[in-house]
């Protein structure tokens, strides 16, 4: 249950209340998430990957299966904008 401040008392909002607020918030978390550009996204990850030589590189000396963690744990780390759904 959410709350709000009423004339300096701390008071529950009503479930109506409380819907519109979660949908405000999800409208601000949306047109936030929409301001991100993703090139920057992809641009820290492409960075990370390394260069084309350097991942076959990485394949060489680790095998494949490093090589998908790796470039899980890459996204983990530079994930996408999330879109929230009503």
């Amino acid at each position: 249950m959410l709350t709000k401040m009423v004339n300096g008392a701390i008071v529950e909002m009503t479930l109506e209340e409380e819907q519109t607020t979660r949908e405000e918030w999800a409208e601000n978390l949306n047109k936030y998430n929409d301001e991100l550009p993703r090139e920057l996204v992809y641009k820290k990850r492409l960075k990370a990957y390394g260069s084309l030589a350097d991942q076959l590189d990485f394949i060489v000396n680790n095998g494949i299966e490093e090589f998908i963690a790796r470039n899980q744990a890459i996204k983990e780390q530079h994930p996408l904008p999330i879109k929230v759904v009503k």
